[in-house]
């Protein structure tokens, strides 16, 4: 028997990295925010957000842990940071809409239903699927959001949704958000940084954020001037607090500059490696105390069996001697 269609789980997904997290993200959820209202007030279903972030850490690629590991550390995570930068963004653009994001209700309680967001670390692809299903395959429908520049990871979820190996299909429906360009098909990450200081001081917001990247961000505070760091407060002022804003941007200055490698204008001296000299394997048949040596045809089943082969023929010569003189005398 099918349930009626509002009460039909909705569940809108994608991942990222967030290492670390800019507006650009930003315009990738509130895309899902207001697919999310469309459903409700639709009737179609009861949509939930989940905003699924890798665990991927270490080095310049993923300076941010995603969760918090040491309690003595003080480190923002990227969690943390994403879900401060959501929380600013639905109390400034949806001030009509609640909002519940980790359990946390924004906005207050309104008359129509809240909308539910999760900002969570998964492990992986399928742990996360079987997370949202939560076993119920049949009465659900995956909206999958992703930027252009996961076009093709996009495909490859919406594949093993529609075409499981295990289990029902879930229906799927895949969005894909452009990323902002400047300067025709330019993108603003590859510009040298006083252009990107430039634009960022010039452009407005909503177009600023869709701009921004995690690549621009890494670019900015790597170069540490003044002007690269006014643009940093300039993308983050409408999301978070100057001190949240100055730990990040500290913790990520000193992880950039620390994973760089250290070049040295020295020629480099050659240094001979000392000679390792290989001691040769003892033979099994060898007369040395502690080894016990090989069974052979002639020595099979004999017990208290030492030395090599000339040593036993020794032994059986004499023990033949021996029993001669006696049989003499």
């Amino acid at each position: 028997m099918e349930q009626s269609a509002d009460t039909r789980k909705i569940k809108l997904l994608t991942f990222g990295r967030l290492n670390p997290g800019t507006p650009g993200h930003l315009s990738l959820i509130q895309a899902m925010i207001d697919q999310a209202i469309d459903y409700t007030n639709t009737g179609a279903g009861n949509p939930e957000i989940f905003f699924t972030l890798s665990k991927t850490q270490g080095g310049a690629d993923n300076p941010f842990e995603c969760e918090e590991t040491d309690p003595d550390e003080i480190q923002i995570t990227k969690k943390q940071l994403f879900v401060k930068m959501i929380s600013a963004m639905v109390e400034n653009n949806y001030r009509d809409r609640s909002f519940i994001i980790n359990e946390k209700i924004y906005n207050g309680e309104g008359a129509q239903p809240p909308i539910i967001i999760h900002v969570d670390c998964s492990p992986g692809i399928f742990q996360t699927i079987g997370r949202i299903t939560d076993g119920d395959r049949k009465n659900m429908m995956v909206h999958l959001f992703f930027g252009s520049d996961q076009a093709d990871f996009a495909t490859t979820i919406e594949t093993q949704l529609t075409q499981p190996k295990k289990g029902d299909p879930i229906p799927t429906v895949k969005s894909i958000v452009e990323r902002a360009t400047v300067e025709g098909d330019i993108d603003i990450k590859t510009l040298p940084v006083g252009k990107i200081c430039e634009i960022v001081s010039t452009t407005p917001y909503p177009q600023l954020g869709a701009l921004c990247s995690s690549s621009m961000v890494k670019k900015l505070v790597k170069d540490g001037s003044e002007e690269a760091c006014a643009a940093i407060n300039s993308i983050y002022d409408p999301f978070l607090d100057k001190c949240t804003i100055d730990q990040m941007r500290t913790q990520l200055y000193d992880i950039l500059t620390a994973s760089e490698p250290i070049k040295s204008s020295k020629s480099k001296i050659k240094v001979e490696k000392p000679k390792v000299f290989k001691a040769k394997p003892i033979s099994p048949k060898a007369d040395v105390i502690g080894v016990e040596p090989r069974k052979t045809r002639a020595t099979r089943g004999k017990k208290d069996v030492s030395g090599g082969k000339r040593t036993r023929r020794r032994k059986r010569n004499h023990k033949k001697r021996r029993i001669t003189r006696r049989r003499k005398l």
